[in-house]
């Protein structure tokens, strides 16, 4: 009951807090602009904090905190494969009649892509493969390396610039899965109200995953919610850790069964899918699937221009949905650790306190458990 990676619900014993990564710093260069990632209430502007020099060494790649603020402009752009100037922003089905898309000259900015997917996949990896920035923090276990939201830039092979956002998965080891959403919900409002759109969005998933679990089919169902259907083109859904596998015909097994069940409705609305065997040209082969046209998500429209409450959006309804399903089914758990107690307390068998004791400790357990989950939906319904 206590392993995240198959249960929908948080282990409490690991939701020590984490220190907030950034603080308000001097400006000292003006090619790095550090955001801050306080939990923000959605549909207000927000204020940028100071500039810090990068903390990169690579004068090609650098590093941001998340932004609750505008990206820093671009410049000396070139005209290449992955121009996207032509293109008009595809998001007219998104809009409310009362509200317009931001207008942008996606030739003078840089691509953004954002990528998501539970701890584990390996987003923090493929974006130091893709950028060549041996400084992006990559974890080695289920413990997840990225509490916060945080932009690598990094020149493209044909020398336009990219935005890689790396994000945190909702299985974090250390933040409730509705502080995570409204992160990512305030990183993507803020980028919109900056009239800065997305051009691409990678969801990665570890192939050498032995089954699909609820903390995955979770990060998924949220994931398709926040994107919405109409941005299902502008996703590549990307399989990791390819250069593990052993038999490749196991590989292509698991593949073929994500494609069937899980990610079917992704690939109807024509989502790409790719291999990444941690290589820089594996990574770039798949960013190169994606159009690259700038493209509003579906949280953004509901958030940026229907005006619409976190908890009021399908991602927030979602997460709701499985908070309640978690907590009903450890409702169930205690009522049967319960029963099982009272009976136990009739018997007068050798060794019966013993197992009396372990399971008012399990009982203890799951009641912290559920208390963790409706303090969860509590906040959630404020956001």
């Amino acid at each position: 009951m206590s392993d995240r990676q198959n249960h929908p619900w948080t282990n409490p014993s690991q939701l020590t807090p984490s220190p907030s990564q950034g603080s308000n710093g001097t400006s000292t260069s003006s090619n790095s602009t550090y955001y801050s990632a306080n939990s923000i209430t959605p549909g207000i502007n927000f204020t940028p904090t100071e500039s810090i020099p990068s903390p990169l060494s690579s004068y090609s790649v650098r590093r941001e905190s998340v932004s609750s603020s505008s990206y820093v402009s671009t410049q000396g752009s070139t005209q290449d494969a992955f121009d996207t100037s032509s293109s008009s922003i595809t998001s007219s089905s998104l809009r409310s009649d009362n509200s317009s898309t931001p207008a942008t000259d996606s030739h003078n900015h840089p691509i953004i892509i954002i990528v998501m997917g539970p701890t584990g996949a390996g987003k923090s990896n493929f974006i130091k493969v893709a950028t060549g920035n041996d400084d992006v923090q990559v974890g080695h276990s289920l413990r997840s390396h990225t509490d916060d939201i945080n932009v690598f830039k990094c020149q493209g092979p044909r020398g336009r610039e990219f935005h890689f956002v790396d994000t945190p998965g909702f299985d974090d080891t250390y933040r409730h899965e509705g502080e995570i959403l409204s992160r990512i919900a305030s990183w993507l409002l803020q980028t919109y109200q900056d009239r800065r759109m997305l051009s691409g969005v990678l969801y990665l998933h570890n192939i050498t995953d032995n089954r699909m679990t609820n903390t995955r089919l979770q990060n998924l169902d949220i994931f398709k919610k926040i994107c919405g259907s109409d941005a299902y083109s502008s996703v590549c859904l990307v399989s990791t850790h390819w250069d593990e596998i052993q038999a490749p015909n196991v590989g292509t097994k698991k593949e073929d069964e994500l494609r069937r069940n899980y990610w079917k409705v992704l690939i109807d609305k024509k989502a790409k899918n790719g291999r990444f065997d941690n290589t820089y040209s594996s990574a770039w082969t798949i960013i190169e699937t994606l159009s690259l046209k700038p493209r509003l998500l579906q949280i953004q429209d509901e958030m940026g221009n229907k005006k619409r409450p976190l908890f009021k959006t399908k991602a927030g309804q979602g997460l709701y949905s499985w908070l309640d399903r978690a907590a009903r089914l450890l409702r169930n758990t205690i009522e049967k650790l319960k029963m099982a107690r009272r009976k136990l307390s009739s018997e007068t068998n050798s060794g019966s306190d013993i197992v009396q004791q372990k399971l008012e400790e399990e009982v203890a357990k799951a009641d912290t458990k559920l208390s963790d989950i409706v303090t969860q939906q509590n906040v959630l319904r404020t956001k």
